[in-house]
């Protein structure tokens, strides 16, 4: 259960970091250093922490996200059965759409 300091220490870090999601777990460094193992335990199931020092924010642990790759045959039957692939249609497309002259736009006036 986190203190009122603790409490506020969590709020100013919401506030300053808009796009992490909300850290419910805060720890001393006391803490993590003798329950690491149960910490990184937490860490493995998903759990994010924020470590401070004499009340001072000094770290954020987060758990590793591993990129999650699809199964080749599933992705191979999510494409079955689309048209064939025209190069010349996909570059009359992209002609249209997007400007192939190199020059930089401020030099073309």
């Amino acid at each position: 259960m986190a203190t009122m300091d603790q409490t506020i220490l969590l709020d100013q870090w919401e506030a300053l970091t808009a796009t992490l999601p909300s850290m419910a777990n805060i720890i001393t460094q006391r803490e993590l250093r003798n329950d690491s193992a149960g910490i990184v335990r937490r860490l493995e199931d998903g759990e994010s922490f924020i470590v401070t020092r004499h009340g001072k924010q000094i770290g954020l642990l987060t758990p590793m996200y591993r990129p999650q790759f699809s199964n080749m045959q599933a992705a191979l039957d999510a494409f079955k059965g689309l048209p064939a692939l025209s190069y010349e249609d996909l570059r009359g497309d992209i002609d249209q759409f997007v400007d192939q002259d190199p020059t930089p736009r401020y030099l073309r006036d």
